[in-house]
């Protein structure tokens, strides 16, 4: 019969400072074959014992999966020591696409028209739009047109 793997568990009792990850089977977050020895991880884990996460869906093909430290770094911080720092990851997106999978097309935005919160602020479509985040396009409020909904309609 197989060795037992064990990992850090990612919920746990603290015992002493720093002691609130003890070494579980398949770091409870998979089961075990007990003919191999080897574990059979949960979705949304991986690695020999199931240490690990894993982006959700591979970020769609539009983005990298980095781990905390790597997403920290990138961020001019440092994040080594704790516990979770090469176990848990999150997807950076390529420009143009964002969310937790990197599946939401963005779509164009700018100033708002009438000097309202627009891209400044975070806003789609210039804020004076909603987004279609499946094909990236903007669907302009009565009033408005153009690809960022940048222009307004001349009432006469």
């Amino acid at each position: 019969e197989g060795a037992v793997v064990r990992g850090p568990g990612g919920v746990g009792v603290a015992t002493a400072a720093n002691e609130a990850h003890p070494a579980v089977e398949c770091s409870n977050k998979g089961s075990c074959n007990r003919k191999t020895g080897e574990c059979d991880c949960f979705d949304n884990y991986d690695g020999i014992a199931c240490e690990r996460t894993v982006c959700p869906g591979d970020c769609s093909n539009h983005g990298f999966c980095y781990t905390e430290k790597q997403l920290a770094a990138d961020a001019s911080k440092t994040y080594t020591k704790p516990w979770d720092a090469m176990k848990h990851v999150g997807c950076v997106c390529d420009l143009g696409y964002r969310g937790p999978d990197c599946s939401l097309q963005e779509c164009p935005s700018g100033v708002d028209v009438l000097k309202g919160d627009g891209n400044s602020k975070g806003r789609d479509c210039s804020g004076r739009g909603i987004c279609d985040y499946g094909a990236g396009l903007c669907k302009c409020f009565t009033g408005y047109f153009g690809t960022k909904c940048q222009h307004q309609t001349i009432l006469g």
